[in-house]
């Protein structure tokens, strides 16, 4: 799926009489009457068109996610503090799988750190050191994506996705 479906918890459109799942990029695919009251709700519309950034770049995070198939410069993101890394993969369509959506059931999302910058993250927990041993290619420097948030220690460094994974959430494994 290209893009991953949020719910919006807005009031307004809970008056609606039901709950909506919209597209984060805008009013691609709302049906018609939703479409129309969420324009003329000046909170909505900027929340959900294209020209609205969801932060600053100010606030933004540089790093880059380098995916063995994509090639030697990888994709640049720049994503806010605090949003894992799962989900910046997500909101960027960059194949990361994490299969269990973050639950810290599989090790389908893991990634592979720069030495120095490993070493600045949080301490990996027991959980999360539990999922990474069933991670296929497992480095010294691994950790699961869906357990690091940005934060400005990875500011301006590489991520790498290794080529292939452990899908124990859902059976089997496979290649990114």
């Amino acid at each position: 799926m290209a893009h991953r479906l949020v719910q919006l918890g807005s009031a307004s459109v809970r008056s609606l009489g039901r709950q909506m799942w919209l597209r984060p990029a805008g009013f691609a695919r709302m049906p018609g009457d939703l479409h129309r009251r969420c324009q003329e709700t000046p909170a909505l519309q900027r929340s959900f068109t294209r020209s609205a950034p969801m932060f600053s770049d100010a606030e933004a995070i540089p790093f880059t996610f380098l995916e063995s198939r994509g090639g030697k410069d990888g994709i640049k993101v720049k994503a806010k503090p605090g949003k894992t890394l799962l989900e910046v993969a997500r909101d960027n369509d960059i194949e990361l799988e994490g299969a269990c959506e973050g639950t810290l059931a599989c090790s389908t999302c893991h990634c592979v750190f720069e030495k120095a910058v490993f070493d600045r993250l949080p301490p990996v927990t027991e959980e999360e050191m539990d999922m990474l041993d069933l991670a296929a290619g497992l480095t010294d420097t691994s950790r699961l994506g869906c357990q690091v948030k940005v934060s400005e220690v990875l500011r301006d460094t590489a991520i790498r996705i290794p080529d292939e994974f452990n899908n124990l959430y859902g059976g089997g494994s496979g290649s990114a």
